[in-house]
């Protein structure tokens, strides 16, 4: 049940640092200032990665945007869900086999080549069960992932998957080099070697990740011209939000990812900050364990919906500025699908539930939030509406997260 801030239209400040360009809020002030073609950009994140192999990370909303920097899918997805090229310049896709012919020519950092061999590899090593890939679930359908020469790639299916074109635009299609995953082993994402226009330079844990230009990066501009256009790029970790708001008043940073309401108001007086809509949102959501306990029960489930009052975690999170919707696509996203609709805010309505499942007041259940502003804030929130509904959410811990355990 996500509550997304809305897009910039109404004032949303959500930014991204895209592969080859920069969008986003930018301030352009100060002697930290970059220029879209050359110099340094300084951007502000609020939510450090935990690791930079795609096959590993997590944290879609924050790994996606620095994975951009240092690796390259198989192909690209437009914001209108149609597909591009990007290390694959063609494929034929059939119900059960997709054919992808790769560009020629294309090195890693590392200078070792990017051929259907290094595809293969990659592909296979999310699909090995050893790995503990985060992105198997993406090829549960592929059967097996075959190179008939150097520049291609077969990937056949066991059933038909209308969604794996878009796994491989993402993290799932992110090709690493191999030479450097046999190197560094676990270290590798700590150390990432990809095709992307950035090479890595310095990954100070809670301070800042720094990117260098790649010199033989294979995209051109639209002119023909070299890409990047920036010389380096630096991710500043910065978890307060009033300290990023300063920081880009300032010009100690030249973009931010996300800032919440009440921050991004007090910029709107401030000439010097253009806000443009990359696409990205910031969604504030529940996700229930499904797979043992009281929420294997779908019943139990819909009495927990119907527990939480979502217009008021709204409010919580971003004051007047959010929209409800019953999953992670909104409105103004191309997937959208208009006809599900989330289940009303009806407590009385979950206590029954409970109660006929015998269950009220004795339903173990933990709620973990990071400590990142607002997230605490909406536990407790969460914390009172539960109770109130019946279910028995108490304290457990405080560290680093925030959770509550029956």
């Amino acid at each position: 049940m996500p509550v997304y801030p809305p897009g910039p239209s109404r004032r949303a400040v959500l930014a991204g640092a895209a592969a080859t360009t920069v969008i986003g809020l930018t301030g352009c002030s100060g002697s930290g200032s970059s220029s879209a073609s050359s110099g340094t950009l300084t951007a502000g994140f609020d939510n450090e990665p935990v690791t930079l192999d795609p096959a590993l990370s997590a944290a879609i909303s924050s790994d996606r945007n620095v994975l951009n920097l240092f690796f390259d899918a198989l192909l690209r997805q437009r914001p209108d869900g149609s597909f591009e090229p990007a290390l694959a310049t063609q494929w034929d896709a059939g119900d059960l086999a997709v054919t992808f012919t790769l560009r020629e020519g294309v090195t890693f950092h590392d200078g070792t080549a990017c051929d259907a061999d290094a595809v293969l590899f990659n592909l296979r090593r999310i699909m090995d069960p050893a790995t503990h890939s985060t992105k198997a679930a993406a090829f549960a359908k592929v059967a097996s992932v075959d190179a008939p020469d150097v520049k291609t790639v077969k990937i056949k299916l066991k059933a038909p998957d209308p969604l794996l074109l878009t796994h491989l635009a993402h993290e799932a299609g992110m090709i690493a080099s191999p030479a450097a995953l046999k190197k560094h082993k676990a270290d590798f994402g700590r150390r990432p070697v990809g095709t992307g226009p950035f090479t890595f330079a310095q990954w100070r844990s809670k301070v800042q990740l720094t990117a260098e230009r790649n010199g033989a990066y294979w995209a051109k501009d639209a002119d023909g011209g070299s890409l990047p256009k920036l010389d380096k790029v630096v991710l500043r970790f910065v978890t307060e939000a009033k300290v990023l708001r300063a920081e880009l008043s300032t010009g100690g940073v030249q973009l931010v990812r996300a800032l919440p309401p009440e921050e991004y108001k007090q910029l709107s007086g401030n000439k010097q900050i253009v806000v443009k809509d990359g696409g990205v949102r910031r969604a504030y959501y529940v996700a229930l364990n499904v797979t043992k306990g009281p929420f294997k029960d779908p019943e139990v489930r819909a009495a927990f919906a119907q527990a939480v009052d979502r217009r008021s975690v709204g409010k919580a999170a971003a004051g007047g500025e959010y929209d409800i919707a019953p999953s992670f696509a909104t409105s103004s996203d191309w997937f959208y699908d208009d006809s599900v609709a989330p289940l009303p805010h009806e407590p009385a309505k979950a206590r029954g539930a409970l109660e006929k499942a015998g269950l009220r007041g004795d339903v173990p259940i933990t709620v973990v939030a990071r400590r990142r502003a607002p997230d605490p804030t909406i536990a407790e929130l969460l914390q009172s509406q539960l109770t109130s509904a019946g279910f028995a959410p108490r304290p457990k811990s405080w560290s680093s997260r925030h959770s509550w355990t029956a």
